[in-house]
């Protein structure tokens, strides 16, 4: 059946923290919510989080036929996606040289690879109809540096690249790209979510070890709320002036303002010897 005067939202990965409370908040304002889980078992509880409007799907997204097969479903069910949220994933915390390739790849499986093949499974139905948003949920991390960061920041980073080409090659379909990028919430991801690789260094205590305890320092009382959050996350996404990235929280505004600060100055104070590699007679392009 097609929805009528309400729009259909596909958000990934609902078990918990800030993915429930994004569905949660876009059913409050009547719409329609496809929430993926993986187990069964969490069905029932989704399905009252605000009834009527949301709805379990099972779906893995490291499984291109979970994938797949969800979204021929909610389509056949519901004849549209109006809105993608990507914000499955999880976090993994230790220095490059302690990660195995294979976590490193389970890392991009999950939060890149994921995100890619959901929102290229989506596109043809978005420009089908000719709108659709797609928010892809990263994290500062993916921006700002942080020890321990380092695998887990360049897997949102890579979703950060893409979404960022992707928005201009779909915005003739009239389907809009918005990335967030959140600091540390209220949720589990400090928790029992954050990974650690197998091998740990000692001589990495000092530097990855000491984020570490800052983020169990903080653990269960960090004063960033993941549902005011959502409620900003809807609200960017309903503007005619919705930004291409959002970052959200203190933490996330700080760490943004200094790298942007350091990429202004690199760029001012090696601006003319960058521009003094063309060859002589070569006019400066522009695309």
């Amino acid at each position: 059946m097609t929805i009528k005067n309400s729009k259909v939202w596909l958000v990934t990965g609902v078990s918990t923290g800030l993915g429930r409370e994004i569905a949660k908040v876009a059913a409050e304002n009547g719409n329609i919510v496809i929430g993926t889980l993986r187990n069964e078992n969490q069905f029932s509880e989704f399905y009252d989080l605000v009834p009527g409007k949301t709805h379990p799907i099972k779906m893995d997204v490291t499984k291109s036929s979970d994938i797949t097969a969800g979204i021929n479903q909610i389509i056949s069910e519901y004849g549209q996606i109006d809105v993608l949220v990507n914000n499955a994933g999880f976090g993994l915390i230790g220095a490059a040289e302690e990660f195995s390739e294979e976590e490193a790849r389970q890392q991009f499986d999950t939060n890149f690879w994921g995100a890619f093949n959901t929102t290229t499974s989506v596109l043809p139905q978005m420009k089908l109809q000719k709108q659709g948003k797609i928010i892809q949920i990263t994290a500062i991390g993916g921006f700002a540096p942080f020890p321990g960061m380092s695998v887990y920041g360049a897997s949102k980073s890579a979703v950060e690249a893409f979404s960022a080409s992707l928005a201009l090659e779909v915005a003739g379909f009239g389907i809009g790209v918005m990335s967030v990028l959140p600091g540390p919430m209220r949720t589990n991801f400090a928790g029992g979510s954050l990974k650690s690789p197998a091998k740990v260094l000692p001589e990495y205590e000092e530097s990855v070890g000491g984020f570490k305890d800052f983020l169990a320092s903080i653990n269960g009382k960090q004063p960033w709320s993941p549902y005011k959050t959502a409620q900003v996350i809807y609200e960017a996404s309903q503007s005619d002036n919705a930004p291409t990235r959002l970052f959200i929280g203190d933490l996330a505004v700080e760490g943004a303002g200094k790298v942007i600060a350091t990429l202004s100055s690199d760029l001012s104070n090696w601006k003319k010897q960058a521009l003094s590699t063309k060859f002589d007679d070569a006019p400066l392009t522009t695309h």
